[in-house]
Protein backbone atom coordinates (compact mmCIF):
# COMPACT_ATOMS: atom_id res chain seq x y z
CA UNK A 1 0.00 0.00 0.00
CA UNK A 2 1.29 3.23 -0.25
CA UNK A 3 0.03 6.63 0.43
CA UNK A 4 0.94 10.40 -0.98
CA UNK A 5 0.65 13.12 1.31
CA UNK A 6 0.24 16.78 0.42
CA UNK A 7 1.13 19.21 2.64
CA UNK A 8 2.42 22.69 2.91
CA UNK A 9 5.41 24.48 4.38
CA UNK A 10 5.00 27.24 7.13
CA UNK A 11 7.39 30.36 5.70
CA UNK A 12 8.52 31.05 8.76
CA UNK A 13 9.72 28.22 9.80
CA UNK A 14 12.35 28.14 7.00
CA UNK A 15 14.07 30.92 8.90
CA UNK A 16 16.86 28.99 10.90
CA UNK A 17 17.83 27.19 7.68
CA UNK A 18 18.04 30.19 5.14
CA UNK A 19 21.89 30.69 5.07
CA UNK A 20 22.71 26.34 3.93
CA UNK A 21 19.17 24.97 2.11
CA UNK A 22 20.27 25.98 -0.80
CA UNK A 23 23.05 22.88 -0.24
CA UNK A 24 19.86 20.61 -0.67
CA UNK A 25 17.25 19.01 -2.89
CA UNK A 26 13.64 19.03 -2.39
CA UNK A 27 13.46 15.03 -0.91
CA UNK A 28 16.45 16.71 1.69
CA UNK A 29 14.72 19.70 2.40
CA UNK A 30 11.24 17.89 3.18
CA UNK A 31 13.31 15.25 5.70
CA UNK A 32 15.68 18.39 7.39
CA UNK A 33 12.18 20.21 8.18
CA UNK A 34 10.46 16.88 9.37
CA UNK A 35 13.17 15.85 11.60
CA UNK A 36 12.86 19.39 13.31
CA UNK A 37 9.12 19.53 13.33
CA UNK A 38 6.68 18.78 15.85
CA UNK A 39 4.36 17.44 13.54
CA UNK A 40 2.66 14.16 13.62
CA UNK A 41 3.74 13.57 10.37
CA UNK A 42 7.25 13.03 10.69
CA UNK A 43 6.46 10.17 13.34
CA UNK A 44 3.44 8.92 10.90
CA UNK A 45 5.94 7.77 8.00
CA UNK A 46 8.09 5.84 10.29
CA UNK A 47 5.26 3.70 12.22
CA UNK A 48 3.04 3.17 8.64
CA UNK A 49 6.44 2.03 6.91
CA UNK A 50 6.90 -0.61 10.31
CA UNK A 51 3.90 -2.02 8.97
CA UNK A 52 5.06 -1.81 5.11
CA UNK A 53 2.90 0.86 4.13
CA UNK A 54 4.92 3.09 1.72
CA UNK A 55 4.72 7.01 2.00
CA UNK A 56 5.80 9.89 -0.23
CA UNK A 57 5.88 13.61 1.12
CA UNK A 58 5.10 16.26 -1.57
CA UNK A 59 5.11 19.99 -0.75
CA UNK A 60 3.81 22.55 -4.10
CA UNK A 61 5.01 25.64 -2.21
CA UNK A 62 8.68 24.21 -0.93
CA UNK A 63 10.97 25.39 -3.93
CA UNK A 64 9.14 28.82 -3.67
CA UNK A 65 9.77 29.48 0.05
CA UNK A 66 13.19 28.25 -0.20
CA UNK A 67 14.82 30.21 -2.94
CA UNK A 68 12.37 32.52 -4.28
CA UNK A 69 11.77 31.03 -7.25
CA UNK A 70 8.88 29.55 -8.92
CA UNK A 71 8.56 25.87 -7.85
CA UNK A 72 9.37 23.08 -10.18
CA UNK A 73 6.19 21.42 -8.35
CA UNK A 74 4.13 23.58 -11.33
CA UNK A 75 0.95 21.66 -11.13
CA UNK A 76 1.97 19.32 -14.09
CA UNK A 77 5.20 18.18 -12.87
CA UNK A 78 3.21 17.39 -9.72
CA UNK A 79 0.52 15.28 -11.07
CA UNK A 80 3.24 13.78 -13.02
CA UNK A 81 4.75 12.78 -10.30
CA UNK A 82 2.17 11.61 -8.23
CA UNK A 83 0.81 9.50 -10.92
CA UNK A 84 4.37 8.06 -11.11
CA UNK A 85 4.46 7.20 -7.84
CA UNK A 86 1.20 5.81 -8.00
CA UNK A 87 -0.60 5.83 -4.90
CA UNK A 88 -3.69 3.95 -3.13
CA UNK A 89 -4.20 7.14 -1.31
CA UNK A 90 -3.98 10.57 -1.41
CA UNK A 91 -3.87 12.76 1.65
CA UNK A 92 -4.21 16.11 1.88
CA UNK A 93 -3.16 18.42 4.63
CA UNK A 94 -4.12 21.75 3.36
CA UNK A 95 -7.28 21.40 1.18
CA UNK A 96 -7.87 25.50 0.98
CA UNK A 97 -4.27 25.40 -0.75
CA UNK A 98 -4.93 22.43 -2.96
CA UNK A 99 -8.51 22.67 -3.72
CA UNK A 100 -7.54 24.14 -7.78
CA UNK A 101 -5.65 20.94 -8.27
CA UNK A 102 -7.43 18.06 -6.65
CA UNK A 103 -9.84 17.64 -9.73
CA UNK A 104 -6.91 17.39 -12.14
CA UNK A 105 -5.18 15.26 -10.42
CA UNK A 106 -8.01 12.92 -9.98
CA UNK A 107 -8.74 12.76 -13.78
CA UNK A 108 -4.93 11.14 -14.26
CA UNK A 109 -4.42 8.73 -11.34
CA UNK A 110 -6.27 5.78 -10.67
CA UNK A 111 -10.27 5.31 -10.64
CA UNK A 112 -9.26 3.09 -7.35
CA UNK A 113 -6.89 5.93 -5.65
CA UNK A 114 -8.68 7.67 -2.08
CA UNK A 115 -8.78 10.85 -1.40
CA UNK A 116 -8.90 11.80 1.78
CA UNK A 117 -8.00 15.24 3.65
CA UNK A 118 -7.64 16.95 6.75
CA UNK A 119 -9.69 19.55 8.79
CA UNK A 120 -8.31 21.37 12.12
CA UNK A 121 -8.54 25.26 10.69
CA UNK A 122 -10.46 27.37 8.76
CA UNK A 123 -10.88 25.79 5.04
CA UNK A 124 -13.27 28.47 3.81
CA UNK A 125 -16.44 27.17 1.96
CA UNK A 126 -16.65 23.39 3.78
CA UNK A 127 -18.75 21.96 0.40
CA UNK A 128 -16.86 23.54 -2.07
CA UNK A 129 -13.54 22.52 -0.42
CA UNK A 130 -14.35 18.86 0.51
CA UNK A 131 -17.09 17.11 -1.44
CA UNK A 132 -13.76 16.18 -3.88
CA UNK A 133 -12.99 13.81 -0.99
CA UNK A 134 -13.68 10.10 0.02
CA UNK A 135 -13.09 10.75 4.01
CA UNK A 136 -12.24 13.95 5.70
CA UNK A 137 -10.39 13.67 8.97
CA UNK A 138 -11.24 16.12 11.63
CA UNK A 139 -9.76 16.79 15.21
CA UNK A 140 -13.02 18.60 16.08
CA UNK A 141 -16.48 16.90 16.71
CA UNK A 142 -18.30 20.36 15.69
CA UNK A 143 -16.24 20.08 12.18
CA UNK A 144 -17.28 16.46 11.87
CA UNK A 145 -21.17 17.14 12.34
CA UNK A 146 -21.23 19.87 10.15
CA UNK A 147 -19.98 17.67 7.50
CA UNK A 148 -22.02 14.87 8.05
CA UNK A 149 -25.41 17.02 7.44
CA UNK A 150 -23.00 18.27 4.31
CA UNK A 151 -23.76 14.40 3.30
CA UNK A 152 -19.82 14.82 3.36
CA UNK A 153 -17.75 11.46 5.12
CA UNK A 154 -16.02 12.34 8.12
CA UNK A 155 -14.10 10.92 11.14
CA UNK A 156 -12.70 11.80 14.15
CA UNK A 157 -8.98 11.98 14.56
CA UNK A 158 -7.29 13.19 17.61
CA UNK A 159 -4.25 14.92 17.54
CA UNK A 160 -1.04 13.20 19.44
CA UNK A 161 2.22 13.30 21.03
CA UNK A 162 5.62 11.31 20.96
CA UNK A 163 6.78 10.45 23.80
CA UNK A 164 10.22 9.68 22.45
CA UNK A 165 10.48 13.67 22.03
CA UNK A 166 9.97 14.75 25.84
CA UNK A 167 12.61 12.08 26.38
CA UNK A 168 15.35 13.35 23.71
CA UNK A 169 14.58 16.91 24.97
CA UNK A 170 14.64 15.78 28.83
CA UNK A 171 17.49 14.14 28.88
CA UNK A 172 19.24 17.10 26.70
CA UNK A 173 18.03 19.58 29.70
CA UNK A 174 18.46 17.50 32.85
CA UNK A 175 19.06 19.67 35.85
CA UNK A 176 17.27 22.47 34.84
CA UNK A 177 14.10 23.74 36.87
CA UNK A 178 11.00 24.78 35.22
CA UNK A 179 10.40 28.27 35.32
CA UNK A 180 7.24 29.08 37.90
CA UNK A 181 4.91 31.54 35.16
CA UNK A 182 2.91 30.43 32.12
CA UNK A 183 3.91 30.01 28.52
CA UNK A 184 1.92 30.50 25.56
CA UNK A 185 3.41 29.66 22.01
CA UNK A 186 1.55 30.03 18.68
CA UNK A 187 -1.09 32.94 17.16
CA UNK A 188 -2.19 35.55 19.18
CA UNK A 189 -4.87 36.56 17.61
CA UNK A 190 -4.26 40.28 17.37
CA UNK A 191 -5.89 40.73 14.47
CA UNK A 192 -7.14 37.29 13.93
CA UNK A 193 -11.11 36.91 13.65
CA UNK A 194 -10.75 33.02 14.56
CA UNK A 195 -8.40 33.91 17.58
CA UNK A 196 -10.26 37.00 19.23
CA UNK A 197 -11.27 35.32 22.29
CA UNK A 198 -7.97 34.22 22.60
CA UNK A 199 -6.58 37.33 22.30
CA UNK A 200 -8.76 39.08 24.44
CA UNK A 201 -8.06 36.09 27.32
CA UNK A 202 -4.32 36.75 27.08
CA UNK A 203 -4.71 40.60 27.23
CA UNK A 204 -6.81 40.30 30.65
CA UNK A 205 -4.21 37.08 31.97
CA UNK A 206 -0.71 38.87 30.90
CA UNK A 207 -1.94 42.18 33.50
CA UNK A 208 -2.93 39.72 36.44
CA UNK A 209 0.42 37.16 36.17
CA UNK A 210 3.34 36.49 34.78
CA UNK A 211 2.97 35.44 31.14
CA UNK A 212 5.63 34.66 28.43
CA UNK A 213 4.59 34.88 24.70
CA UNK A 214 5.86 33.49 21.83
CA UNK A 215 4.46 34.55 18.93
CA UNK A 216 5.10 36.08 15.00
CA UNK A 217 1.87 38.36 15.27
CA UNK A 218 3.00 41.89 15.27
CA UNK A 219 1.72 44.00 17.66
CA UNK A 220 0.11 47.21 16.81
CA UNK A 221 1.08 50.26 18.19
CA UNK A 222 -0.12 54.22 17.45
CA UNK A 223 1.62 55.59 14.04
CA UNK A 224 2.05 59.36 14.03
CA UNK A 225 -0.35 59.43 10.74
CA UNK A 226 -2.73 57.66 13.41
CA UNK A 227 -2.03 59.89 16.54
CA UNK A 228 -2.49 63.05 14.16
CA UNK A 229 -6.29 61.81 12.72
CA UNK A 230 -7.12 60.67 16.49
CA UNK A 231 -5.95 64.33 17.69
CA UNK A 232 -7.80 66.11 14.22
CA UNK A 233 -11.20 64.66 14.88
CA UNK A 234 -11.22 65.11 19.05
CA UNK A 235 -10.58 68.86 17.95
CA UNK A 236 -13.03 68.86 15.03
CA UNK A 237 -15.68 67.73 17.59
CA UNK A 238 -15.25 69.85 19.72
CA UNK A 239 -15.30 72.63 17.66
CA UNK A 240 -17.86 71.39 15.64
CA UNK A 241 -19.99 71.47 19.22
CA UNK A 242 -19.36 75.18 19.50
CA UNK A 243 -19.78 76.88 15.90
CA UNK A 244 -22.85 74.38 15.79
CA UNK A 245 -24.66 75.53 12.50
CA UNK A 246 -21.77 77.18 11.28
CA UNK A 247 -19.28 74.85 11.02
CA UNK A 248 -17.42 74.29 7.94
CA UNK A 249 -18.06 71.34 5.89
CA UNK A 250 -14.64 69.76 6.23
CA UNK A 251 -14.64 70.61 10.23
CA UNK A 252 -18.30 68.65 10.49
CA UNK A 253 -16.47 65.41 7.99
CA UNK A 254 -13.36 65.12 10.45
CA UNK A 255 -15.74 65.35 13.64
CA UNK A 256 -17.76 62.30 12.00
CA UNK A 257 -16.48 59.15 13.87
CA UNK A 258 -17.91 57.03 10.52
CA UNK A 259 -15.56 58.79 7.61
CA UNK A 260 -12.41 58.19 10.49
CA UNK A 261 -10.12 55.35 8.59
CA UNK A 262 -9.69 52.09 9.97
CA UNK A 263 -7.16 51.27 12.48
CA UNK A 264 -6.05 48.04 14.33
CA UNK A 265 -6.79 47.68 17.95
CA UNK A 266 -3.57 49.37 20.07
CA UNK A 267 -1.74 46.82 21.80
CA UNK A 268 -1.57 47.03 25.33
CA UNK A 269 1.89 47.52 26.78
CA UNK A 270 1.94 44.36 29.05
CA UNK A 271 1.60 42.07 25.74
CA UNK A 272 4.22 43.68 23.92
CA UNK A 273 6.63 43.53 27.02
CA UNK A 274 5.58 39.91 27.25
CA UNK A 275 5.92 38.89 24.02
CA UNK A 276 9.27 37.17 22.23
CA UNK A 277 9.74 36.08 18.70
CA UNK A 278 8.41 32.67 17.73
CA UNK A 279 9.48 29.46 18.13
CA UNK A 280 8.31 26.27 15.90
CA UNK A 281 9.12 22.51 15.76
CA UNK A 282 11.16 20.86 18.21
CA UNK A 283 12.26 24.70 19.71
CA UNK A 284 8.72 25.02 20.46
CA UNK A 285 8.89 21.62 22.46
CA UNK A 286 11.75 22.51 24.45
CA UNK A 287 10.47 26.19 25.29
CA UNK A 288 7.30 23.91 26.91
CA UNK A 289 9.85 22.24 28.38
CA UNK A 290 11.15 25.66 30.48
CA UNK A 291 7.90 26.34 31.42
CA UNK A 292 5.47 24.76 34.43
CA UNK A 293 2.36 26.28 32.75
CA UNK A 294 0.53 26.19 29.56
CA UNK A 295 -1.92 28.22 28.50
CA UNK A 296 -4.24 27.09 25.83
CA UNK A 297 -7.25 28.87 23.88
CA UNK A 298 -8.78 26.91 21.15
CA UNK A 299 -9.68 28.78 18.00
CA UNK A 300 -13.24 29.60 17.01
CA UNK A 301 -13.44 27.22 13.81
CA UNK A 302 -13.12 24.40 15.74
CA UNK A 303 -16.29 25.31 18.36
CA UNK A 304 -17.37 23.71 21.24
CA UNK A 305 -14.31 20.75 20.97
CA UNK A 306 -11.76 19.92 23.17
CA UNK A 307 -9.30 19.21 20.21
CA UNK A 308 -6.14 21.39 19.70
CA UNK A 309 -2.64 20.04 19.04
CA UNK A 310 -1.47 22.57 22.41
CA UNK A 311 -3.16 19.76 24.81
CA UNK A 312 -0.90 17.42 23.58
CA UNK A 313 2.34 19.27 22.99
CA UNK A 314 1.62 20.66 26.60
CA UNK A 315 0.90 17.70 28.60
CA UNK A 316 3.23 15.44 26.86
CA UNK A 317 5.85 18.22 27.87
CA UNK A 318 5.12 17.63 31.34
CA UNK A 319 3.57 20.95 31.80
CA UNK A 320 -0.06 21.52 33.55
CA UNK A 321 -2.06 22.82 31.32
CA UNK A 322 -4.45 25.64 31.80
CA UNK A 323 -7.21 25.42 28.85
CA UNK A 324 -10.34 26.89 28.13
CA UNK A 325 -13.02 24.23 29.22
CA UNK A 326 -15.02 22.35 26.43
CA UNK A 327 -17.95 20.19 27.23
CA UNK A 328 -16.11 16.86 26.05
CA UNK A 329 -12.62 17.51 27.87
CA UNK A 330 -13.64 14.93 29.95
CA UNK A 331 -13.36 12.46 27.19
CA UNK A 332 -9.75 13.22 26.78
CA UNK A 333 -8.57 14.36 30.00
CA UNK A 334 -9.91 14.66 33.69
CA UNK A 335 -10.75 18.16 34.25
CA UNK A 336 -9.25 19.76 37.79
CA UNK A 337 -6.87 16.44 37.85
CA UNK A 338 -5.24 16.17 34.72
CA UNK A 339 -5.96 19.71 33.26
CA UNK A 340 -7.34 22.56 34.39
CA UNK A 341 -10.03 24.51 32.62
CA UNK A 342 -11.42 27.57 32.70
CA UNK A 343 -14.82 29.23 31.33
CA UNK A 344 -14.29 33.56 31.74
CA UNK A 345 -10.71 35.45 31.98
CA UNK A 346 -11.79 35.99 35.61
CA UNK A 347 -11.69 32.15 36.24
CA UNK A 348 -8.50 31.67 34.33
CA UNK A 349 -6.34 34.58 35.82
CA UNK A 350 -7.66 33.53 39.78
CA UNK A 351 -6.92 29.61 38.76
CA UNK A 352 -3.71 30.49 37.23
CA UNK A 353 -2.69 32.83 40.54
CA UNK A 354 -3.70 29.37 42.60
CA UNK A 355 -1.23 27.54 40.21
CA UNK A 356 1.40 30.00 40.37
CA UNK A 357 1.01 30.17 44.08
CA UNK A 358 0.98 25.79 44.60
CA UNK A 359 3.70 24.98 42.47
CA UNK A 360 3.33 21.22 44.01
CA UNK A 361 -0.60 21.25 43.24
CA UNK A 362 1.07 22.05 39.11
CA UNK A 363 3.63 19.73 39.18
CA UNK A 364 1.25 16.61 40.47
CA UNK A 365 -1.44 17.78 37.87
CA UNK A 366 1.54 18.16 34.90
CA UNK A 367 2.39 14.31 36.09
CA UNK A 368 -0.94 13.00 35.82
CA UNK A 369 -1.80 14.94 32.59
CA UNK A 370 1.47 13.60 30.95
CA UNK A 371 0.81 9.99 32.22
CA UNK A 372 -2.52 10.26 30.51
CA UNK A 373 -1.21 11.28 27.09
CA UNK A 374 1.06 8.80 27.25
CA UNK A 375 -0.91 6.50 27.75
CA UNK A 376 -3.76 7.43 25.39
CA UNK A 377 -2.86 9.85 23.21
CA UNK A 378 0.53 8.72 21.40
CA UNK A 379 0.94 8.99 17.81
CA UNK A 380 1.08 5.04 17.62
CA UNK A 381 -2.20 4.96 18.74
CA UNK A 382 -3.13 8.14 16.38
CA UNK A 383 -1.65 5.88 13.71
CA UNK A 384 -3.47 2.74 14.62
CA UNK A 385 -6.81 4.79 14.26
CA UNK A 386 -5.85 6.53 11.05
CA UNK A 387 -5.16 2.77 9.27
CA UNK A 388 -8.50 1.80 10.66
CA UNK A 389 -10.03 4.56 8.93
CA UNK A 390 -8.06 3.70 5.83
CA UNK A 391 -8.47 0.15 5.67
CA UNK A 392 -12.29 0.88 6.26
CA UNK A 393 -12.20 3.88 3.13
CA UNK A 394 -10.34 0.76 0.79
CA UNK A 395 -12.53 -2.21 1.46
Amino acid sequence: MKICFLTTVYPKSLAKYKNYISNFNEQEIINILLKDSASFLSFWTKYLQRINIDTKIFSADLLSLCFGKKSLHNKNNLIREICNYDPDFIFVFSPHYYRNIIKPIKEHVSINTKFVAWYGANQGDEKEIFSNYDLVLTNSKILRNRLLELDINSEILYHSFEPSIYKEIHDKNKGKHRKNSLVFTGTLGLQNPDHTERNNYLEKLSAMVPVDLFSDDIPYRKTKKHLLIETRHKISKNLSKKFGNHTPDRLKSWADKSNQPHFPPTTPNHIVRSLSKAVYGRDMLEKLFEYTICFNNHNRVTGDSACNMRLFEATGMGCCLLSDHKSDIHSIFEPDKEVITYKTPSEAIDKAKYLLDNLKTAQEIAKAGQQKTFLEHTTQKQVDHLVYYLMNLWN
